[in-house]
């Protein structure tokens, strides 16, 4: 095989990723397995081990070293080494998005259709299970929420959420920021509303901090895109107002105001968690009690609440790392967050040229902020779905970040 049939093989393993994990997430896995055995290879039987040496990667390994040592200590050995031994896959999917962006001059031009599809799919869907009651298929969720083909998962409004800067990254494509900008704007505007109406609090609370951290500065890059805002936001406002849902969104309801709802929110079980995890992390501060181990010691814990100590994680990811790498692991996760920060930072710090020339550097740096945002409720951060979308964006970044001419990245 060619090095470009290799390089285009690659990549359209990379492109049914999105499109995978609507199908289910063992597909997704049996992908990156492959990817990850392929790039390996490649860079091997090539000796270009120019990825593999980068500081990105000697980072993760560190990180990866650390999740061993943390398991091997572990409350749970065999649960933790189960997560921690094969998580080095999400780090060389972020190594083979990296190279084929660097590759396949033509990556963003094709995979704009293998994410657009699924996710026009979904808010299609999304819609039509609105409503009608059930999707296309007949699927009905017995519930206000909404699951599209994600099924008894309520995970729709997450999935769009954490794919989001990546659909505005190739939805502006080759720097096409004027062509077709309102459709485009609206098609984003109705992915924004399925991610509300799919009832997930968290999802649609993020989204729109990131839409506010994202769009606000680009609207003094683009004047159309300050009108269409004008337009929209009374349009937004009328539409949370009188939608049924706004009662689970907004914790409000007759009985309730917005302040006693958010104090009843989290003096329930959330609080609870977090009493367990600090409980957790106070028997192993330095590494741990393990990954995954939150689920078999918060059962140690009863006398806290003995029916709502206890979860598959503590539903925050800072809380969850704590608890279950101790302080080494949350060190290392509030590092990542203050790295993305400060260069947020910089980037709208140097004006509308610097931020015009790099503003698909800043989409994704701005989704993995909110990505990794601590005060939110949030799945575990050892989840394979999360890992996977979370390192999906990485590889994006690692492409901007190591790029010498940021404006024709994308």
């Amino acid at each position: 095989m060619s090095l470009d049939n290799k390089i285009k093989s690659l990549s359209l393993l990379i492109y049914l990723i999105p499109l995978s994990m609507v199908l289910g997430i063992l597909v997704t896995e049996i992908l990156i397995l492959i990817i990850t055995i392929f790039f390996t290879y490649y860079c091997i039987s090539n000796k270009s081990y120019f990825y593999f040496k980068s500081k990105y990667f000697k980072l993760f390994m560190i990180i990866y070293l650390f999740l061993i040592l943390n398991s091997t200590f572990s409350q749970d050995i065999i649960l933790s080494l189960k997560v921690s031994l094969p998580y080095i896959r999400y780090g060389i999917l972020s190594l083979a998005i990296w190279f084929v962006l660097e590759n396949n001059k033509d990556f963003l031009k094709y995979f704009r259709y293998f994410l657009l599809l699924p996710i026009s799919f979904l808010i299609f869907d999304g819609f039509i299970q609105y409503i009608f009651g059930q999707n296309i298929i007949g699927y009905s969720t017995q519930s206000s929420r909404l699951s599209s083909f994600f099924f008894d998962e309520w995970i729709l409004g997450s999935f769009i959420q954490k794919f989001f800067p990546l659909l505005i990254i190739v939805l502006f494509y080759n720097n096409e920021t004027h062509k077709y900008l309102y459709f485009k704007l609206c098609f984003l505007f109705f992915g924004y509303l399925i991610v509300f109406l799919s009832g997930e609090r968290a999802a649609f609370y993020l989204l729109t901090f990131y839409l506010i951290i994202v769009l606000v500065p680009l609207s003094f890059i683009n004047s159309r895109i300050n009108k269409f805002f004008y337009f929209l936001i009374p349009i937004l406002i009328l539409f949370f107002v009188f939608s049924p849902i706004k009662h689970r969104i907004f914790l409000i309801n007759s009985e309730n105001n917005l302040k006693t709802s958010i104090i009843k929110f989290y003096n329930s079980n959330y609080d609870t968690y977090l009493k367990t995890s600090v409980k957790i992390f106070s028997d192993h501060k330095i590494i741990g009690s393990g990954i995954k181990t939150y689920r078999v010691l918060c059962k140690e814990y009863y006398d806290i609440d003995p029916i709502k100590s206890c979860s598959t994680h503590p539903h925050n990811y800072y809380i969850q790392v704590l608890a279950e790498t101790g302080l080494i692991g949350i060190f290392i996760l509030i590092l990542i967050l203050l790295y993305l920060i400060i260069n947020y930072i910089r980037l709208i710090s140097r004006g509308r040229s610097y931020l015009t020339k790099n503003y698909f550097n800043f989409i994704i740096i701005s989704g993995l902020i909110v990505f990794l945002w601590p005060f939110a409720t949030t799945g575990s951060l050892f989840n394979n779905f999360i890992s996977i979308i979370l390192f999906f964006n990485f590889g994006f970044l690692l492409k901007n970040i190591n790029s010498k001419k940021p404006k024709n990245i994308i």
